[in-house]
């Protein structure tokens, strides 16, 4: 079973504490949310967990094995991450970038196998119609489907994605989150960053919650109370629960932000 255990870490920016003493346990087959306000720490774990930046102090471990002891390229085939905003946009087609997701495979050139997941990938992401246009000719939207597909064509057993659906209309949410929904069933862990509250306890297994790079609660979507949502966002709510379902709603900020100014 994989499992990813943090126990005290801490990270650091120019000496700003950014997360402070995390103790933490991911297991395989679960879909887990990491929410909090903007600054709580949430990408900078996943940065952490995925070898990206470096903890000042604390230790991780993957399936008990300390990460220090793998390779960058079993790294790679173990997990794959999906960062909210590419840093740099080449200009390559959507069937070559979800290629490079095949990469920590690739030895000399891609095989028969490696071609058959890549379209697999892109007709499970509905990419089928733009898998010859160039990534930096497509909507952000798009763009953000085709990096998921280049991390799924990696097979990973873990899954980190950084704000997913941010630039994804309705439909395309649900079926990104869907389809991460159903990764889970297949034993796939599934770790994401995500601020809308709604989604995350409609489809998520386990959540996270970070206020100022610490441990404010975790649990089912039981932890989604009023008390605690007033606590972390400084926001009231009125919480709606029938058939399972959940509905978070928003009733009046702490403070009204007077937008003529």
């Amino acid at each position: 079973m994989v499992r990813i255990r943090i126990e005290n870490i801490s990270f650091a920016y120019r000496k700003v504490n950014v997360l402070t003493g995390l103790n933490l346990d991911f297991h395989q087959g679960r879909f887990t949310a990491i929410i909090g306000p903007n600054g709580s720490g949430k990408s900078t774990l996943l940065k952490c967990i995925n070898g990206i930046l470096k903890p000042q102090c604390g230790t991780l471990f993957f399936d008990g094995k300390h990460h220090n002891l793998f390779t960058r390229k079993e790294l790679a085939r173990l997990m794959a991450y999906v960062p909210q905003q590419e840093q740099q946009v080449f200009s390559s087609t959507v069937y070559e970038t979800i290629l490079l997701g095949r990469k920590p495979y690739i030895s000399w050139a891609p095989s028969s196998k490696d071609y058959q997941i890549v379209n697999r990938v892109i007709k499970d992401l509905d990419l089928d119609n733009i898998a010859l246009e160039y990534i930096n000719e497509l909507s952000g939207g798009q763009r953000q489907r085709v990096f998921i597909g280049r991390a799924l064509a990696q097979q990973p057993q873990i899954l980190l994605l950084d704000e997913p659906t941010a630039n994804l209309d309705l439909k395309h949410q649900l079926e990104v989150l869907q389809l991460l929904k159903g990764l889970c069933n297949r034993n796939i862990m599934v770790i994401i960053a995500i601020h809308d509250l709604n989604l995350a306890a409609k489809y998520c297994d386990d959540l996270i919650m970070l206020n100022n790079g610490q441990l404010f609660a975790s649990g089912d979507r039981s932890v989604l109370n009023q008390d605690n949502i007033k606590q972390l966002y400084s926001v009231d709510v009125k919480i709606i629960e029938d058939d399972n379902e959940m509905m978070i709603l928003p009733l009046n900020p702490a403070q009204t932000v007077n937008l003529t100014k």
